[in-house]
């Protein structure tokens, strides 16, 4: 008897434990500030906002690694960010980026690895280069060394404008 109570303790408190969890994860976010010239970029970080929590809680990766908080103010836009190859549609060259989409604008913004280890934001010729997911067989090798740039990165704008369509013009 006294096992079975146990047994229905800990189960319950599983079960409580698996409903509060979800409101506790991070959130992986990016950062875009477009008051300074050239516009910077916070790729590495994370959103936390709770239930009845009136403002989330950022925290960034430094260029060190550290993780630091972080408040955005009025100048920094949070953006999604997604990993992307682009191929050229000529030679078949391969090059590991990122695709910034802004969440207010319909605009995104692309930067591909240099051997620095920084991201060019410089434009890509959408008529040479084809985009390809970052699942994709043969981009996929590609991301695995691949560690983004941390802290705040200058951007050269590869900037696409849309249509009210939601296509590129």
């Amino acid at each position: 008897m006294g096992n079975y109570i146990i047994k229905i303790i800990i189960l319950l408190q599983l079960c409580l434990y698996g409903m509060a969890f979800p409101s506790m994860a991070w959130e992986e976010i990016s950062f875009i500030n477009k008051a300074t010239t050239p516009f910077k970029l916070k790729i590495d970080c994370r959103k936390k906002q709770g239930k009845y929590d009136a403002t989330p809680t950022y925290i960034c990766f430094e260029k060190d690694g550290e993780l630091v908080h972080f408040d955005p103010g009025d100048d920094w836009k949070e953006v999604t960010h997604q990993k992307i190859c682009l191929k050229d549609k000529l030679r078949d060259n391969i090059e590991v980026c990122v695709k910034i989409k802004e969440k207010q604008e319909k605009t995104e913004h692309i930067g591909c690895l240099k051997k620095d280890g920084t991201l060019d934001f410089s434009y890509r010729d959408p008529q040479k280069w084809m985009q390809i997911d970052a699942e994709n067989p043969d981009c996929k090798p590609y991301f695995i060394k691949w560690d983004p740039p941390r802290g705040s990165i200058d951007m050269k704008t590869n900037k696409i404008e849309w249509d009210n369509n939601g296509k590129p013009e």
